[in-house]
């Protein structure tokens, strides 16, 4: 078994933003082959309790009697690395703006890959692999020849927890309120202050208050007489946070890539110097309305609820979320690229081995949901079309796992198109993959074409990017009808 190790801390200075972002990561490592551990220094027990639930074993670093900061986190860190842990690091994860260079560079010595994920290169840094989910261009001055990087926003991560939540139905008639774990600047009491003096009868505020939130109790006091606010204290009801908003103000971090996998509009608040470039990199891609200062949005935040009542703000446009949607949550290739799971994808033929894979692939909730047929399909109908249709069907698998299957019908002059992706693999670029490499290989077909449901975004957003031209569906109103030349390939 081999060893992976994250160093990060998760207190009331660093706020929750590295710990959520590692454990995105360690929840996806295939525990058959690695052993996980955190080296950390946390405040709060929900923490541990979060760790031992998933049965990664951690080590809390006792910052309490360091006297140099540098030199007394390599040492324990050192320490738990070669005592406390059997056996080689094979990779070490660090994901914390205050170890350098110096400490990059001797706790290498140490580990066999040390990766080093960071949103704000200021200083050198010294590591195998760099991760930056936000920038495109890095300045390679500040790092080894050796490094390499995995930069952008199709490399960013969100809780794997999002994906299989059973939603439940809310009114979304709350405008949410969020400002960190820690909220430093006192963003929500000042908010909250600004909100009773406004007189909006028709406006409801949904608190979210973080764990280190040393205004909680005057935030409460504040609003137990008032209907208007209803308050969240835990991380429980994050999802639900989501649900009932209809539009969100909140700090220009890591929460922002949760947002907007729920496609909720925003104004932006940075800071600190990296969530300005972050909120900045939202406005530039249409992802938020704003990024204030502090200053900013206290100023303007009475005209934008103004704007918000009577339905005149600027509303992002839901399809331009679904064009980032994709992106966030590739956590198979993050792993992929570092070597770590790595993705062994291969086509094959449908055999009768694939017989039950297909059935249950067919009669999926979202299959059903965007086909032209929704019913669901018998066992014995499905063999019958199976045995008929198997030369046809091509199945992707990933080590030997089918994910995907994509299969040609002949329609009139055309090639039809029938593609679906197993649900533990959508969302992850495997769709785009099967039909890319479909069309390439085809050499004989002259003609493609697809009928996608207009609600299905995922699909349309894929032969879009695949450049086939998008019509009405002339029989079926619910449905497009998307068509491509071999010559526009």
């Amino acid at each position: 078994m081999k060893n992976i190790v994250f160093r990060l801390d998760c207190n009331s200075k660093s706020g929750f933003g590295h710990f959520y972002r590692c454990l995105s990561i360690a929840e996806n490592i295939n525990k058959n082959s690695y052993k996980i551990f955190f080296i950390l220094n946390f405040e709060n027990n929900k923490i541990a309790n979060v760790l031992d639930k998933l049965g990664i074993k951690f080590f809390c670093l006792n910052k309490k009697i360091y006297k140099n900061f540098e030199n007394d986190d390599l040492s324990q860190t050192l320490f738990i690395l070669k005592k406390k842990i059997k056996g080689k690091i094979n990779f070490l994860f660090v994901d914390h703006y205050d170890l350098n260079f110096n400490w990059q560079k001797k706790i290498s010595q140490n580990v066999d890959k040390l990766i080093v994920i960071n949103d704000l290169v200021k200083t050198n840094v010294y590591c195998d692999y760099f991760i930056n989910f936000f920038l495109n261009k890095i300045n390679k001055k500040f790092f080894l020849k050796k490094t390499k990087f995995i930069t952008g926003f199709e490399n960013s991560i969100i809780q794997k927890k999002y994906f299989n939540l059973k939603y439940k139905k809310f009114k979304k008639d709350k405008i949410g309120f969020f400002f960190g774990s820690t909220d430093s600047k006192s963003l929500t009491l000042k908010t909250i202050k600004i909100l009773l003096k406004i007189n909006n009868s028709k406006l409801k505020y949904l608190i979210f208050l973080g764990t280190y939130n040393k205004d909680k109790n005057k935030i409460i006091e504040l609003t137990k007489s008032n209907n208007k606010f209803l308050i969240y204290h835990s991380k429980k009801n994050n999802s639900e946070f989501f649900l009932r908003s209809k539009f969100i103000f909140c700090s220009s971090g890591y929460f922002n890539l949760e947002r907007i996998f729920f496609k909720i509009s925003s104004s932006n608040v940075y800071v600190n110097e990296n969530q300005k470039s972050f909120g900045n990199f939202l406005v530039k891609n249409r992802l938020t309305e704003n990024n204030f200062s502090i200053k900013e949005y206290l100023k303007n935040l009475n005209k934008i609820l103004n704007k918000i009542k009577k339905k005149k703000y600027k509303k992002l446009e839901k399809n331009h979320f679904e064009k980032f949607v994709p992106k966030i949550y590739n956590i198979d290739r993050l792993l992929n690229l570092l070597q770590i799971n790595p993705i062994r994808l291969k086509y094959q033929l449908a055999t009768n081995d694939h017989l039950v894979f297909l059935w249950e692939l067919r009669n999926d909730h979202l299959t059903k949901k965007y086909s032209l047929n929704p019913s669901k399909v018998s066992f014995s109908r499905h063999k019958k079309w199976f045995l008929k249709n198997k030369k046809k069907i091509f199945i992707l698998t990933n080590n030997n796992e089918p994910i995907g299957q994509i299969r040609l019908e002949k329609d009139k002059d055309d090639s039809l198109i029938d593609y679906a992706v197993a649900k533990n693999y959508r969302n992850k670029g495997y769709g785009f993959m099967l039909i890319k490499d479909c069309l390439r290989n085809k050499g004989k077909i002259e003609n493609f074409k697809a009928v996608v449901h207009k609600k299905n975004i995922a699909s349309i957003n894929i032969f879009k990017r695949l450049n086939f031209k998008i019509e009405e569906h002339l029989n079926n109103k619910n449905f497009y009808l998307f068509k491509k030349k071999r010559k526009n390939i």
